[in-house]
């Protein structure tokens, strides 16, 4: 057998140089600049504890919440209310 189509020299999908210099485009100039950098913004000192009690709430309120119709629910079947 012959390997004389598996040359590297003869694959159709090799790129060859064409000397060509690559400038912008036209089209460039019309481009937005970079974004500028946000300000920074200084954090308040309780910061972690608002946000402990954001999570506390969010998760004992349903908690307590179903506490609360559970307990009405048991009270008007046994007649407490």
């Amino acid at each position: 057998m012959s390997d004389e189509g598996n040359r590297p020299e003869d694959d159709r999908w090799k790129v060859t140089s064409t000397n060509t210099e690559w400038g912008p485009y036209p089209g460039d100039e019309l481009a937005r600049g970079a974004t500028p950098p946000a300000p920074e913004i200084p954090m308040s000192k309780t910061w972690p504890w608002v946000a402990g009690a954001a999570v506390v709430l969010r998760v004992l309120l349903p908690i307590l919440l179903i506490a609360a119709v559970v307990l009405a629910i048991v009270g008007l079947v046994a007649h407490w209310f």
